[in-house]
């Protein structure tokens, strides 16, 4: 069964005009505002979204608190039948969603497919974590309180533009399968593709204003979005400014927040020094480093710092030489989102140059969105690239004369969300890993996203709250205690 995608789209006559989704039906907005979604490509037309307004949004809202009841009045089973008929469409029209992701967002063909494999990945297991659904009972003095989780109601989900199919389903998986019914605010780049899955569940039963789905710029609707005295809760992935902006405007509202990073990837003398470039490099280079886990600097001890670059620069100029085009075959490194990104890792590669930094390879700009893989050496904490995310291709190395200096180089940032350590002594990697202020610490492999049963959170100003499986279910839940005295 392949979907008939052209419901979502308007009727003119060059059918890229997408309408948004609302209490079960594709519409239009009354204001005629649209969005351009330009490819980072070819600066091409991809196509437009609707500008929604606060009429839109309220009604949206709306709908969803109608349909609240309904959809949590389902049993489990059927809210998971829903899910296998999502997992089923969305292996059949795989290639679309793949096309989509390459075009809208620059992906290469084999980051687009990993994004839809992890998403299907994601709602398997969604579909087979049910213990969250069982009650629980505690004995106290004569007493019994029996505790069953319920849904929260209605849940905002504001997804980033990198990963628009996957992160969505992070949070219309648990929000639907608990029983909430869902608002997603898409990015302004990525809404199409998340559209397109959003299609998916209706085609596959889910019930009318269960799930919704706002378009439009987040500067202009932001804020009424997420003061919606309608909405139970929000979860948000994002930068760190706008989480701060969305915590203090949400007050009360349940938050989970998924901000920004700084990862660092920690190399000791004792390291595997090919299998920590390998890592490294994919970690800090895979869809151009616009990733909050990618890596986005090395804190190396100054004894192996020549032979480790040495190795890095050999490994990136065969593994992500080829900048361009993504579907062009032969490409190893596609382009950053837009010309102000670009214009933005310029700015902190000039203030790095400036500073005395070196540049190991790459470094220059091919076209608007087409930046190379740059390693820079001798940065410095005086360098703005030291602690800035850089959201795109450059690594910068920083060297430290102990581990001492390493721990205390990467506590100093704001950020918390992951961090690599490279050796092959473990007892000292799990002892370096409580002293690191850092939510998630991987031992010889790159800063990413745990599998999906896993916690994943971060420290600092790298968010709020627990995402994966369980954990996002329980924060789309609550509990409801019923206490029976004997």
């Amino acid at each position: 069964m392949f979907v008939d995608f052209n419901q979502l789209k308007t009727a003119d006559e060059d059918r890229l005009t997408y309408k948004y989704f609302s209490g079960g039906e594709w519409l239009e907005s009354d204001s005629g505002m649209l969005l351009d979604v330009i490819s980072p490509i070819d600066n091409s037309l991809v196509g437009r979204v609707q500008q929604c307004t606060e009429d839109d949004i309220d009604t949206c809202i709306t709908n969803a608190s109608l349909a609240k009841s309904a959809w949590a009045s389902l049993s489990l089973e059927d809210r998971i039948s829903v899910f296998k008929n999502v997992i089923f469409l969305l292996k059949r029209n795989k290639k679309i969603f793949i096309e989509l992701l390459m075009r809208e967002l620059g992906k290469l063909e084999n980051e687009a497919e990993e994004e839809i494999e992890k998403t299907l990945a994601f709602l398997k297991n969604l579909i087979q974590e049910k213990k969250w659904e069982k009650e629980s009972r505690i004995f106290r003095r004569g007493k019994i309180c029996y505790l069953k989780r319920l849904p929260l109601g209605v849940i905002l989900g504001i997804v980033p533009f990198n990963f628009p199919i996957y992160i969505s389903a992070t949070k219309i998986g648990p929000a639907l399968i608990a029983g909430n019914s869902c608002v997603i605010k898409a990015p302004s780049q990525g809404a199409i593709s998340l559209l397109h899955f959003v299609q998916l569940f209706k085609e596959a039963g889910v019930f009318e204003g269960a799930l919704n789905v706002i378009t439009g710029k987040g500067e202009k609707i932001g804020e009424f979005l997420i003061t919606h005295e309608l909405i139970d809760m929000i979860s948000f992935t994002g930068s760190s400014s706008v989480g701060e902006f969305v915590a203090e405007k949400a007050k009360l509202v349940p938050l989970v927040l998924a901000l920004g990073g700084k990862n660092a990837a920690i190399v000791l003398p004792d390291a595997n020094l090919k299998k920590a470039v390998k890592e490294i490099a994919m970690g800090a280079f895979t869809f151009a480093g616009q990733r909050a886990n990618a890596i986005k600097r090395v804190i190396i001890i100054e004894s192996i710092a020549d032979k480790f670059i040495k190795l890095l620069k050999k490994f990136v100029e065969v593994h992500f030489k080829r900048v361009g085009d993504p579907f062009d075959k032969r490409t190893q490194l596609g382009p950053v989102r837009s010309k102000e990104q670009t214009d933005y890792l310029k700015e902190l590669l000039e203030d790095a140059k400036e500073k005395g930094a070196k540049i190991v390879l790459g470094g220059k700009t091919k076209k608007e969105t087409y930046f190379q893989a740059t390693v820079i050496d001798k940065v410095t904490p005086q360098m703005r690239i030291a602690w800035e995310e850089q959201f795109g291709p450059i690594l910068p190395i920083l060297r430290v004369k102990d581990i001492i200096k390493a721990v205390d180089l990467h506590n100093a940032s704001d950020y918390g969300l992951g961090v690599s350590v490279f050796t092959k002594n473990l007892k000292k990697a799990k002892e370096l890993a409580q002293a690191l202020e850092a939510a998630i610490v991987q031992i010889n492999g790159k800063t990413q996203r745990a599998p999906d049963n896993f916690p994943f959170m971060g420290q600092g100003i790298s968010g709020v709250g627990v995402e994966g499986i369980p954990w996002s279910i329980e924060s789309m839940t609550q509990f409801k205690a019923t206490i029976i005295n004997r």
